[in-house]
């Protein structure tokens, strides 16, 4: 009777180590959240008045996923809010900069107006090639 009740109590630690090893063995799902946050515009979240001509951004890439990392940017600014969710990046568009860059990244568009107000987005993409769009 002793060697049945050993015999249960081993299968069951098999089970719940080939449970506890598939958790960390399979890869991470493909959908897992890559998010921007954190937009700084020369260390101000939404600053208005900025005496920079050239101001530098910041952003943070969040991922779900473990190890995820930045491989590229893109920044747009644009003269409303309306023209960044349009496409329209009427200012300035960096285009596509291959890099992990994210902390003093220099505007480099035209020379911006004082007393005018702007809005800016960044695009992040990871080494999967996902992508994803500050709010």
């Amino acid at each position: 009777m002793v060697r049945g009740s050993a015999m249960s109590f081993m299968r069951h630690r098999f089970c719940t180590l080939c449970i506890v090893i598939a958790t960390f063995v399979t890869p991470q799902v493909a959908s897992a959240a890559l998010r921007v946050a954190g937009l700084r515009c020369e260390y101000l979240t939404d600053p208005i008045g900025i005496d920079e001509r050239r101001p530098r951004l910041f952003w943070v890439g969040e991922a779900d996923e473990r190890g995820a990392r930045q491989v590229a940017y893109r920044i747009r600014v644009a003269s409303t809010p309306e023209a960044l969710r349009a496409d329209r990046a009427d200012v300035w568009d960096s285009g596509r900069v291959d890099g992990p860059d994210h902390a003093h990244v220099i505007y480099s568009g035209p020379a911006l107006a004082s007393g005018r107000r702007y809005v800016w987005d960044v695009r992040l993409w990871d080494e999967r090639g996902r992508s994803a769009l500050s709010k």
